[in-house]
């Protein structure tokens, strides 16, 4: 088997994007021995796709597939119902999904399965709003555009101007699955392609509101968070799931491919962390 070396192996890394530079030596060494493990790995690797359009993954498989001419990954886009109802284990070696900490989802006989991002949906509004909680049941009827004016928030009569992220940014699954449920966002929503752009207009206007990832608001003039069913939208909050606007992503190791194992592992290294940090997701430690 031809073994590509270590060096090759991480030049390629930064060219897909995956390496941090200036890593500390202890995550190095971490980094270097998953490489040889990468280099060293051969077979294939099927993965099921049930998020749709999950950057983080086809980032990975990528990386790892152009670095290594002994790997073959292929990644189906399908359904989490497709999957559960899927009897053949060796269709799929590893399925990533997203679910919600608290749902069923977790029963899923996936097989062994590994958490490797959050997806919190975090609410801003400006400084001056008035506004210091909301209600999980209250986002839903601004966004549905049951509630059109601030009276019944934070006693302004004025118009509420709503904005968020579209899909597949992070934060738009989060908040349409915790929030909106099977129901769709008023006409009054503007849907924005980043959270810069989001907190761009929140901050122009005072009764504006928007949600998208977790990110560096502070980058933004007079930008605030707002706690969700008396909850902060911090780091901990959302990695210990009290948080309630926030998804699990999964990976579920559905066989005995060894590489599956190895592709977790890759999700779970420095240089993905520190992708999924640039794209308002958050590492589960």
């Amino acid at each position: 088997m031809k073994r590509l070396p270590v060096k090759f192996l991480l030049l390629a890394a930064v060219c897909c994007g995956l390496v941090l530079s200036g890593a500390e030596d202890k995550n190095k060494e971490a980094e270097a021995e998953l490489a040889q493990k990468l280099t060293a790995a051969s077979g294939t690797l099927k993965i099921a796709d049930t998020i749709g359009n999950e950057e983080i993954v086809r980032n990975a498989a990528l990386f790892w597939g152009s670095s290594n001419a002994n790997m073959d990954i292929t990644i189906t886009k399908t359904t989490l119902l497709e999957v559960t109802e899927e009897k053949d284990d060796a269709k799929y070696d590893l399925v990533i999904y997203q679910t919600n900490p608290h749902n069923d989802y977790n029963l899923i006989p996936f097989g062994r399965s590994v958490v490797y991002a959050l997806e919190p949906a975090v609410i801003y509004v400006r400084k001056d709003n008035k506004l210091t909680n909301i209600a999980t049941s209250a986002l839903n009827e601004i966004f549905c555009g049951d509630i059109s004016t601030w009276q019944n928030l934070t006693n302004s009569n004025y118009t509420i101007r709503r904005y968020g992220v579209v899909f597949p940014e992070a934060g738009e699954r989060a908040f349409r699955l915790t929030v909106m449920g099977q129901l769709g966002y008023t006409d009054n929503l503007l849907q924005l392609p980043s959270i810069n752009d989001v907190l761009v207009n929140v901050s122009g206007s005072a009764n504006a509101i928007g949600f998208g990832g977790y990110t560096d608001y502070r980058k933004v003039e007079n930008i605030k968070t707002v706690p969700v069913d008396g909850v902060a939208p911090d780091i901990g909050n959302i990695r210990n799931g009290s948080y309630p606007l926030s998804l699990q992503r999964q990976g579920a190791i559905r066989n005995e491919n060894a590489n599956a194992v190895l592709f977790m592992q890759l999700l779970a290294s420095v240089e993905a962390r520190l992708k999924m940090s640039q794209k308002g997701l958050l590492p589960p430690q």
